[in-house]
């Protein structure tokens, strides 16, 4: 009896680990990607930015990160690091093959309120890294953004980066017990929230058309965020909004300017070219510094969550 005890004690303390192990190592992690540099700006622009009067610290970050498969009170984590780094965090990068789509909405949801920017992994020479702009890379199959990650990605007012969406798949282990009209009510009611959730984000039809008709074992990618033809860049009340108080460029602006600088370090450009390239520059610079100031101040006008 003594030895059957040692092992049933043995045997629960072997599951107690592996379960802790498990929790751990598949968990979603939520941390600072890149801290502020403290003390660096002038009173002036701080005042613009953060109207408040708050200023952040060398302790404080700018851009955050959510790693790993999203699970049930993911949103919590996430809410409870935001709410240390308020109003100061402008952006966060995703890197999650997918997991909980009530969880991802509402994550989704606090990026849109709070006009925090969303980036997923973006392809680096090819196929053999992915990486985003503040200089993290990564690779290998979990290096995406995709299933219920894409969810949080659109509910960001920004967005930068290559997200895959599918069908959602139900882990209700119920489910598949269901009547074969039962399961198609459930399934549609499921099916209906989420497409409903990405329209009022802003998302395309095309979108949620690409989503409802691919499979919930294949993957939609969305490269770049452009879907046939329309960057997914901005939702585009958000673009109207920055455009009406920043006088931004237009796309079409934009893109010449990418053109011309990159034609610019192969050959001369003429007198025009070069004229018309130090407009869009000087015009752009304008806009993105204001831009800065309209979302940072009204973010900083907001109550933390």
């Amino acid at each position: 009896m003594r030895s059957l005890s040692k092992l049933a004690v043995l045997t629960i303390l072997m599951v107690s680990f592996l379960t802790a192990l498990t929790d751990q190592t598949f968990a979603v992690e939520v941390g600072c990607q890149q801290y502020y540099a403290g003390g660096s700006r002038a009173p002036e622009k701080a005042r613009k930015l953060w109207p408040s009067g708050g200023l952040p610290t060398s302790s404080t970050c700018s851009i955050g990160y959510l790693k790993g498969p999203i699970e049930s009170g993911d949103f919590e984590k996430f809410v409870k690091f935001y709410r240390a780094q308020h109003p100061f965090m402008d952006s966060v990068l995703l890197q999650s093959a997918g997991g909980s789509v009530s969880e991802a909405i509402k994550i989704g949801g606090l990026l849109r309120r709070y006009l925090i920017e969303a980036e997923a992994p973006t392809r680096i020479n090819g196929n053999d890294f992915l990486g985003n702009s503040a200089g993290y890379l990564c690779d290998g199959p979990d290096c995406v953004c995709a299933s219920a990650c894409a969810l949080i990605w659109f509910g960001a007012p920004a967005r930068k980066g290559r997200v895959g969406l599918h069908r959602p798949h139900s882990k209700d282990v119920g489910f598949g017990a269901l009547s074969a009209d039962a399961a198609a009510k459930q399934y549609q009611e499921t099916l209906r929230a989420v497409s409903t959730y990405l329209l009022e984000m802003g998302a395309p039809r095309a979108v949620v058309e690409a989503m409802n008709t691919t499979s919930s074992v294949d993957i939609h990618w969305i490269d770049d965020g452009v879907v046939e033809g329309i960057s997914m860049a901005r939702e585009a009340g958000f673009d109207e909004w920055l455009r009406a108080n920043c006088q931004s460029l237009g796309d079409n602006e934009y893109r010449t300017m990418l053109a011309l600088s990159v034609a610019n370090q192969d050959r001369v450009l003429s007198a025009q070219e070069r004229n018309y390239l130090d407009q869009l520059n000087s015009r752009w610079f304008r806009a993105s510094a204001c831009e800065r100031e309209i979302i940072s101040s009204s973010r900083d006008g907001l109550p933390s969550p």
